[in-house]
């Protein structure tokens, strides 16, 4: 990310926030999210960033957010459904104030929208090493890194040569945590790429995304957004170079829009730490501002880019403002849990399902639950109930795991709803 912009950002805010006489910062603000639960210069409100965890309501960073009522976009801005989600995209979620409720943090979701960071060619797969590189862009895969059923196995189901669309969070460093992985059409007529430019030639019009070059060349000036190395932008390429470099059809800026909100839970990697005060960072190109936060499982000397962090705060005028910082493990999990999918509603390696049992197979034991396969083989504890009232159309809430496929989720407790 562009430090000097970053640095900037903050002290205009200082200054903003000195003459309005209240504490935090402020900064030039997008425009952004949805609409709906009185957003505006009261900052009402909730706003979340993180991988899909669960469904039901869609889950995310632990809010279970009800998705009914809630307009989802595509990353073209596509109206789409709430079926098109899965498990593992990132989402950014704007909604009501949290509601606290015996399961954790709830709001209604105004507008919901998915993006991945990479669609593209795979030039190696590294199994033993758990990476891949995705035209041109390292990717980590982690043990909840979840796969869609064209790739079931895992990474050694992943070939060179395949397209595939990559969702997950990106350090700004060139180097990117997958949290889903799919399995695209050979024959597509784009790629996609989202990260920081660097070595930009304003000259020859043409930069590079990780090892990726990238020419904007025949894009008209009206279609071209201002340009600076560690600026973070959306491309959408071409799938055949020329002359080396992918050819762009559409540039634009690849910051998250954030509006002014109460109630903001954002997961991702460090993208900047500012020298001599690691208390103000970036987290997907996000400034945070953590001066009063609490640190979880870490301090602030372990901030550094590419570590993994969950960020508690409020958003004024683009700025984070943090109260609770927590380190958290490559695998989404605090660094101080148990990572095995218990009963812990912060470990990122749970996943949780609720709704009507779909397509029952008994002599399989598995069943769908909003588009999820669910395996209740093995071990699983049953509440209200037993193996025997499984049954189509019967309300159950799932908690399990990432089952050894990547795919499918192996159910460790099933719930009994009325």
């Amino acid at each position: 990310m562009n430090m000097t912009w970053f640095f900037d950002r903050l002290g205009r805010g200082v200054r903003l926030a000195a003459l309005a006489g209240a504490v935090g910062l402020a900064a030039c603000g997008g425009g952004g999210g949805g609409g709906g639960d009185g957003v505006g210069s009261g900052g009402t409100g909730s706003f979340a960033v993180g991988p899909i965890s669960g469904f039901g309501s869609v889950i995310v960073n632990g809010i279970r957010y009800d998705d009914s009522g809630a307009d989802v976009f595509d990353d073209d801005g596509n109206a789409v459904t709430a079926n098109d989600l899965r498990l593992g995209m990132v989402i950014e979620v704007t909604g009501s104030e949290l509601a606290s409720t015996a399961t954790g943090p709830t709001a209604n979701a105004s507008s919901i929208r998915f993006s991945s960071e990479i669609v593209g060619p795979v030039e190696a797969v590294d199994v033993t090493a758990g990476t891949l590189k995705v035209l041109g862009q390292d990717v980590d895969v982690t043990a909840t890194t979840v796969y869609d059923e064209d790739l079931s196995g895992r990474l050694a189901a992943v070939e060179v040569g395949q397209i595939v669309e990559v969702y997950g969070l990106g350090s700004g460093s060139g180097r990117y945590t997958a949290t889903r992985i799919e399995l695209k059409n050979p024959g597509r007529d784009n790629y996609r790429l989202r990260g920081p430019v660097r070595e930009l030639d304003t000259q020859a019009q043409t930069f590079r995304i990780g090892e990726t070059l990238v020419s904007y060349a025949d894009l008209p000036d009206s279609e071209t957004p201002a340009l600076a190395n560690g600026q973070l932008v959306r491309v959408r390429l071409e799938p055949v170079p020329v002359n080396g470099a992918y050819v762009t059809q559409r540039l634009r800026g690849g910051e998250r829009q954030v509006e002014d909100r109460d109630e903001a839970e954002i997961e991702g990697l460090v993208s900047s730490v500012e020298a001599g005060n690691p208390r103000r960072f970036s987290v997907d190109g996000i400034p945070v501002e953590a001066s009063d936060a609490e640190f979880d499982d870490g301090t602030p000397a372990d901030l550094a880019v590419g570590v993994r962090v969950e960020v508690e705060g409020r958003l004024e005028a683009g700025v984070l403002i943090a109260r609770e910082v927590e380190f958290e493990g490559d695998d989404g999990g605090s660094d101080g849990g148990s990572g095995n999918g218990g009963d812990d509603d912060d470990d990122g390696s749970e996943i949780k399902l609720s709704g009507r049992i779909q397509s029952l197979d008994t002599v399989n034991q598995t069943f769908e639950l909003r588009g999820v396969t669910v395996r209740y083989s093995g071990a699983v504890r049953f509440d209200d109930g037993t193996v025997a009232n499984l049954g189509n159309d019967v309300v159950v809430e799932v908690k399990g795991g990432l089952a050894s496929d990547g795919v499918t989720v192996q159910a460790s407790e099933i719930d009994f709803e009325d």
